[in-house]
C-alpha cells in the first residue's frame, strides 16, 4: 500500500468521524434518547437534512424531571350532623352504641 493507499484511510476515517458527530455528542452527552440519533444518524445521516436533525437534536438539553405534587383533600367534619346526633343521644333517640356507630361513619366520609 504506497502513500496514497494510506491516505485514502486517513480521510476515510476522518469522514466517519465527521459522520458520527451527533451520534458521539448524544453518547458524551448521555442523552436519554441517544438510540435514535445514533439509528438516525447511521441510518439516514447521508441525507444532510437527517444528520443536522440528529446533531441539533443531540446538542439539546435532556428534559428536567418534572416535580408532581400531589394533594389529599382534607375530609371536612360534617359538625351539623354531629350535633344533631348528639341532641338525639342526649334527647335517648338514640342508643349510645348507635350514636358511635353514626359517628364512625360520618367522620370516615
Amino acid at each position: 500500500m504506497g502513500e496514497f493507499g494510506v491516505g485514502l484511510i486517513i480521510v476515510g476515517i476522518v469522514l466517519l468521524v465527521i459522520y458520527l458527530i451527533p451520534s458521539l455528542i448524544a453518547i458524551e452527552r448521555k442523552k436519554d434518547s441517544k438510540l435514535l440519533i445514533i439509528l438516525l444518524n447511521v441510518f439516514l445521516g447521508w441525507s444532510v437534512i437527517c444528520w443536522v436533525i440528529a446533531l441539533i437534536w443531540a446538542l439539546t438539553k435532556n428534559d428536567e424531571p418534572q416535580q408532581i405534587i400531589v394533594m389529599e383533600k382534607k375530609k371536612e367534619v360534617n359538625y351539623e350532623q354531629l350535633e344533631k346526633l348528639n341532641e338525639l343521644l342526649e334527647r335517648n333517640i338514640i342508643t349510645n352504641e348507635e350514636f358511635e356507630t353514626q359517628k364512625r361513619k360520618i367522620l370516615a366520609n
